[in-house]
């Protein structure tokens, strides 16, 4: 990214995510200004405790807001059709999220997981099987903690969760694995069409990394380059050795890679389908960034599930 010292950055949405890009660009050199539609945004006694000179215009969404401004930076909450956001796209001013500063920085591998359903769960296996794995792994984006408030030296590992909202303003991302779980009619009063919504999902595929693939649903199923590493699941056989499916075991369903069987559905604390299929994309991510399969089935035999969905 280009040199932030002396650039005055508006900042849009004072919560969880836009505090993490004040600290973030503050400690960058940028000159910032704080923008909520609300007149007491969530953050924003914290920002008045540790940043009192930060300028603060809140209760608008008027073109005004872009005075003297030259990037502005959109938390993933805020809706990019108030006037001021149309404006500031008229006038060619960089528009980025969260994750896009987060791009420029990181230096480790990440996993990159949207998705309509099951996202959170993924996400969490992921996390905890690179955990299992002795892996320093950070855990967070759209769930839990900020990108940006991740960044660390000394970790080995991201798992992000990432919305629509939040990958319709990045660009340079480049996940070292990546999965659109599913796409189904979602936030459609924002994006304004079920194809839209799920380029905006399939977008996380950009890059060069292995592409994990539901091949059971076709909005989910970007158009890749054939030499691109691909790893497909889905509750049928697996199709290919690399494949991940569901398979027949001594009367009853097995967690398979090709041929192999891995698990049987009912050593798993998380029951049903879709819980399945969560597990077979986890494994497919995991595969692909290496960590070893006897710690990511023994995270499988172990995880109960997340709070407030259904648990053991």
């Amino acid at each position: 990214m280009e040199q932030l010292t002396g650039k005055r950055v508006l900042i849009a949405g004072l919560g969880a995510t836009g505090w993490s890009c004040v600290r973030h660009l503050h400690g960058r050199g940028a000159e910032l200004v704080v923008t909520d539609t609300r007149e007491q945004p969530p953050c924003l006694e914290d920002l008045q405790r540790d940043f009192p000179r930060i300028e603060t215009r809140l209760g608008r969404d008027d073109a005004g807001l872009l005075d003297g401004v030259d990037m502005l930076v959109v938390s993933p909450g805020v809706d990019l059709r108030l006037p001021y956001l149309l404006e500031a796209k008229q006038r060619r001013l960089p528009v980025l999220g969260d994750i896009e500063l987060f791009a420029e920085e990181v230096r480790a591998p990440v996993v990159a997981i949207t998705g309509s359903n099951g996202k959170s769960t993924v996400t969490t296996l992921v996390a905890e099987m690179a955990r299992a794995a002795g892996l320093r792994m950070a855990v967070g984006g759209n769930i839990g903690t900020p990108a940006l408030d991740l960044l660390d030296a000394d970790t080995e590992l991201y798992v992000l969760e990432l919305s629509s909202f939040q990958l319709e303003l990045t660009n340079s991302l480049k996940p070292a694995a990546a999965v659109a779980l599913n796409v189904s009619a979602d936030h459609i009063d924002r994006h304004g069409s079920v194809e839209h919504y799920a380029a905006l999902k399939t977008s996380i595929y950009r890059g060069i990394g292995v592409a994990v693939v539901n091949r059971d649903d076709p909005l989910a199923q970007p158009i890749l380059d054939p030499q691109r590493p691909c790893i497909r699941f889905g509750l049928g056989t697996p199709k290919a050795e690399n494949d991940y499916g569901i398979l027949g075991q001594s009367g009853e369903q097995a967690l398979a890679r090709g041929e192999q069987i891995l698990l049987p559905l009912s050593e798993m604390r998380i029951h049903g389908l879709h819980n399945a299929s969560n597990a077979l994309a986890a494994l497919a991510l995991g595969e692909a960034v290496g960590l070893p399969q006897g710690s990511m089935l023994k995270v499988l035999r172990e995880f109960g599930g997340l709070p407030h969905r259904c648990q053991w």
